[in-house]
C-alpha cells in the first residue's frame, strides 16, 4: 500500500485529468490501456509492482528493459488490442449472455483463420476451443491472446519493439 500512496501523493499535485501518466505505448493503438499508475479498478500498477519484482528475481530477459536469460524471455501483452482488432469494440469479457459469448466465438474463430491477424493459426482442441467461449470471465481468452502476441512478437527482430521506445516506459506485444 505504500506504492499506492507514493502514487496517490504524486498524482494528488497533478492537474485533474492527468493524475494518471500514460506511456506512449498505451496509447499506440487504438485501444488505450490502462494507466500502469492505476491502483484502483484494475489495479495496474500493483500487477506492475509485484510482476517485475518476480520478473527480475526469475532471472527472464525483458527485451529493451531487463538483460537476464536469453532463453527465457517476457513480454507484456495487452489482450484487448488483440481482440479489438478481431471483433472490433464488442465486449466478450465479464458476462455470459449471447452478446459476449458470441463476441468469445468469434475471436476464437479470427484466431483459427489463417487470414487472421497476426497470421498465426490456433491449433487447439475441441475442449479447449468450448472452454475459451464458455468461460464468461474471459480470463482464459484473454491468455490465449497474449500468447498469440507473444508468438507474433517471437517472430519478430528485436521482438517487434520499436528503436524509439522509452527504456523506462516499455512497450506492448504487437498485435
Amino acid at each position: 500500500m505504500a506504492w499506492r500512496a507514493l502514487i496517490d501523493a504524486w498524482g494528488n499535485t497533478q492537474p485533474a485529468g492527468a493524475r494518471l501518466l500514460h506511456r506512449r505505448t498505451d496509447a499506440a493503438s487504438p485501444v488505450t490501456s490502462t494507466s500502469p499508475l492505476q491502483t484502483r479498478y484494475v489495479p495496474v500498477g500493483l500487477m506492475y509492482y509485484e510482476g517485475v519484482a518476480r520478473l527480475v528475481a526469475a532471472g527472464v530477459s525483458m527485451p529493451g528493459l531487463y538483460v537476464g536469460d536469453a532463453g527465457r524471455v517476457a513480454l507484456e501483452g495487452y489482450p484487448r488490442r488483440l481482440a479489438h482488432a478481431l471483433i472490433a469494440r464488442r465486449s466478450y469479457k465479464n458476462g455470459d449472455d449471447d452478446d459476449r459469448r458470441a463476441a468469445r466465438e468469434a475471436i476464437v474463430a479470427g484466431l483459427e483463420s489463417a487470414s487472421a491477424r497476426p497470421r498465426l493459426v490456433l491449433d487447439r482442441d475441441r475442449a479447449l476451443r468450448a472452454s475459451l467461449v464458455a468461460d464468461a470471465s474471459g480470463d482464459r481468452l484473454d491468455a490465449v491472446l497474449c500468447l498469440v502476441q507473444a508468438a507474433r512478437a517471437s517472430r519478430l527482430p528485436s521482438f517487434g519493439l520499436p528503436e524509439a521506445m522509452d527504456r523506462v516506459e516499455g512497450w506492448i506485444a504487437a498485435d
